[in-house]
């Protein structure tokens, strides 16, 4: 819908996404795999943030929670959201 072509058409396809929101002070990191863009959109309303910003996705998405793999790529990272609980 937003006219993806070429190199950048792979937007549109199944692939891991990440995103970050927050409702009432509680920050929230979340990932889903092999979703599609519209696919992951669902999926975050139904968690009724009040706002939302979606990160990188594809190969470089990945989710470690107290240990363990949620998801996870052997690709590089260059850079990474940290969440402490309190």
């Amino acid at each position: 819908m937003e006219g993806f072509i070429g190199k950048f058409s792979d937007v549109l396809g199944k692939t891991n996404h990440t995103g970050m929101g927050y409702k009432n002070n509680k920050i929230y990191l979340f990932a889903k795999e092999r979703c599609t863009m519209k696919e992951f959109l669902h999926s975050i309303k139904l968690l009724e943030l009040q706002g939302a910003i979606f990160l990188d996705g594809g190969g470089s998405t990945q989710l470690y929670y107290k240990g363990n793999k949620g998801i996870s790529s052997s690709r590089v990272l260059s850079h990474g959201v940290f969440i402490k609980e309190v």
